[in-house]
C-alpha cells in the first residue's frame, strides 16, 4: 500500500506532536475543556481529569492543569475572519501541552492570530515553532486595521512570522482530537452531576498564567 505525499505530511506531523510530549504528562487522564470563563473569552484547558475530580471531592486543594489558552470570542472579518489570541501559559516549558491547546483551538475556531497589544517571548517561540514544523500554516494580515498604529514607522511586530493568523496545516492530529473528546465526555459527567461551575472554576484558578481577582 503506497502511502500519498499528503498522508506522509500528516503522519510527520502526528509523530512531532507526539514526541514533543513528556513520558510522565501524556496518560489517559489526560483532556482538553472548552468553555466559557468569564465575559467575552474562551477557554482551551489541558488538565487532567483524575485531578478534577479529586479537587471537586475535596481530596485536594486544586487540580493539575497542564497548559491553556484564551481566545477573544469573536472572528473579526477585517482580520481574516480569525480570533485573536489573549493569553496563554503551560505549566512546563517544553512540555508539549502548549502546542496541543492552540491545535485544540484551531481545530474548534478556526484562524487564530497573535495577541495585538503584547506577545512574551514563550508565545512568539510557541507561534514560530508550530508554524517552522509545518503544524500550521499562516495567513498575512492586513495592516489596517489588525496590526495597529504605526510605532518607529512599522505595524504590527518586527518578526513578519507574528503578524500572520495561523490555521492547522492538515486535518486535525488524532491526539487532539483524542484530547478533546475526553474532555467533553468529562465536563458533560461533571455537569449531570450539577458541578460544572465549579470546575471551570477550578481549573481557571489553576491554569498557569491566570492570577485570581
Amino acid at each position: 500500500m503506497r502511502i500519498t505525499g499528503r498522508e506522509l505530511r500528516q503522519i510527520i506531523r502526528e509523530t512531532l506532536i507526539r514526541e514533543e510530549l513528556t513520558a510522565s504528562s501524556l496518560t489517559d487522564a489526560g483532556a482538553i475543556a472548552v468553555f466559557e470563563p468569564f465575559d467575552s473569552h474562551i477557554a482551551f484547558v489541558a488538565y487532567d481529569r483524575d485531578s478534577l475530580d479529586a479537587a471537586l471531592a475535596g481530596e485536594v486543594k486544586k487540580p493539575t492543569v497542564h497548559a491553556a489558552l484564551y481566545v477573544y470570542d469573536w472572528r473579526d472579518p477585517q482580520c481574516n475572519s480569525a480570533y485573536q489570541v489573549s493569553l496563554s501559559g503551560a505549566a512546563t516549558p517544553r512540555s508539549g501541552w502548549g502546542t496541543l491547546v492552540y491545535l485544540a483551538a484551531m481545530d474548534q475556531l478556526g484562524a487564530l492570530y497573535p495577541d495585538r497589544h503584547s506577545l512574551s517571548p514563550s508565545a512568539q517561540a510557541a507561534w514560530k515553532s508550530m508554524a517552522r514544523r509545518g503544524l500550521i500554516t499562516g495567513t498575512p494580515l492586513p495592516p489596517h486595521p489588525c496590526l495597529g498604529d504605526p510605532v518607529d514607522g512599522i505595524r504590527g511586530y518586527r518578526d513578519a512570522d507574528l503578524n500572520m493568523s495561523y490555521s492547522l496545516a492538515g486535518p486535525t492530529p488524532a491526539l487532539v482530537t483524542d484530547l478533546l473528546q475526553r474532555g467533553g465526555d468529562h465536563m458533560a459527567y461533571i455537569a449531570a452531576n450539577g458541578d460544572l461551575e465549579d470546575a471551570h472554576r477550578l481549573l481557571i484558578w489553576a491554569a498557569p498564567g491566570y492570577t485570581p481577582q
